[in-house]
């Protein structure tokens, strides 16, 4: 859905949030194999979203950093 509305950043963070906590296995709801309510799966995915936006923030402010510099000498 968030890609035909075109976000697709938010996309394929929220797609590698629910990657990562399927894959770690700690929290599962019980179709899964695990013991995780609904909401408790998706705190864990949130959670997960909102630390990969957080590690993938800084890069970002580093590149608009670097244009702008590139930009400066023009």
């Amino acid at each position: 859905m968030l890609d035909h509305l075109g976000l697709h950043a938010a996309s394929l963070r929220l797609e590698r949030a629910v990657e990562t906590v399927l894959a770690q296995g700690r929290v599962l709801t019980p179709d899964l194999g695990g013991t995780a309510s609904t909401l408790e799966l998706a705190a864990a995915v949130e959670a997960a979203a909102v630390d990969s936006a957080t590690v993938e923030q800084p890069a970002a402010v580093e590149a608009a950093a670097g244009e702008a510099v590139a930009g400066a000498g023009d």
